[in-house]
């Protein structure tokens, strides 16, 4: 497993540690499984509990925060128009939501990035 792949499963398995940990005492432990394991990123797919956190995932990647994440990356700080055309791939990319409203977002942050892109063009030729 890579580095990143298993910084990833550490992060997601603390982050549904935690969860339990702060819900458990006032919730139902069914709730508090399904979120845990949404968490931890080994839900039932089908289950809303995982495919919301899987639709705000995805919807971050093609926002301001997916602009930021690559501009600040390694391959952003050497070369902005790399990372921006790494965000224009990901734009063209999207995986399908599993909500409409999710899909609704995402057409509203294509017009962004769009819009953002297009503008950030006159700076980077």
């Amino acid at each position: 497993m890579s580095y990143r792949a298993e910084h990833e499963r550490l992060i997601a398995q603390i982050g549904a540690q935690l969860g339990q940990q702060c819900l458990a005492p006032e919730s139902p432990a069914e709730i508090v499984e399904r979120l845990a394991a949404a968490i931890a990123k080994c839900g039932a797919q089908c289950d809303p509990f995982v495919q919301v956190p899987h639709d705000a995932d995805k919807l971050d990647k093609i926002g301001a925060t997916g602009i930021l994440r690559f501009l600040y990356s390694h391959t952003g700080e050497q070369n902005p128009s790399s990372a921006l055309r790494i965000v224009l791939h990901e734009l063209a990319h999207v995986p399908k939501m599993d909500f409409a409203e999710s899909a609704r977002l995402a057409e509203r942050k294509r017009d962004f990035v769009a819009a953002f892109l297009a503008h950030a063009a006159m700076f980077t030729h």
